[in-house]
């Protein structure tokens, strides 16, 4: 038998070598597009589903802040009402008084029924902030919300203010001083609670839509 030339024995070997090489960088880059193709559809896995939980958060604080706020606006629907009717009857009553006290004090005002001032919740708002669910919620929807809780604290100070000094003895008595710093006061709770009457209407609408959103996403 003959044998064949050692230059094309060596070209044999080269080929083979060559042939086995390419094998092996075919099957490892199969291999690793095969990693590397699990690893992105893991992480979109992952992402599609934390993006379904967050949107499920900020599904929830905003159905809890919208029944939130509902309730504030039907218990400020009533006392604003009150309040100015009661500030109307508080400046009548001052400018028909010529003396330093006014006779039967605070029960000469008309439908007197006590200050009643209103207890505006924030439970649900500050729940949202807390557990940070509000951070899924879009940027211009939460800045009115902030501004709407907003003008809640306002009120709620404004009423922590004048709580503060309204048990004195001229208070007791009918002094024309300290009915006529009520009147004061309640001017300003009857503007404040007016322009969050107004505000609330404008941001229920606003959640309401939101979670409109919310519920026909895509699963």
């Amino acid at each position: 038998m003959m044998s064949l030339p050692k230059a094309e024995s060596n070209r044999n070997t080269e080929t083979s070598s060559f042939m086995d090489i390419k094998r092996h960088a075919e099957t490892l880059a199969v291999e690793t597009i095969s990693v590397v193709l699990g690893v992105i559809l893991a992480l979109a896995a992952n992402a599609w589903h934390d993006d379904r939980a967050h949107a499920a958060q900020a599904h929830e604080a905003m159905t809890a802040i919208r029944n939130e706020l509902a309730i504030n606006d039907s218990v400020l629907h009533l006392k604003v009402v009150y309040h100015r009717a009661m500030q109307d009857s508080l400046s009548a009553l001052l400018a028909r008084t010529k003396t330093r006290e006014v006779p039967g004090g605070q029960r000469a005002i008309e439908n007197w029924s006590g200050l009643q001032p209103s207890q505006l919740l924030d439970d649900a708002w500050q729940t949202a902030r807390a557990t940070q669910a509000i951070q899924y919620v879009p940027y211009d929807v939460v800045v009115p919300l902030s501004r709407t809780y907003a003008m809640q604290q306002r009120i709620t100070e404004l009423n922590r203010a004048f709580f503060g000094v309204v048990y004195t003895p001229e208070f007791a008595t009918g002094g024309v001083g300290a009915l006529a710093a009520m009147d004061s006061y309640l001017q300003d709770l009857s503007s404040n609670e007016g322009r969050l009457v107004e505000q609330y209407d404008l941001e229920l609408s606003q959640v309401d839509r939101f979670i409109g959103r919310a519920v026909r996403r895509p699963r």
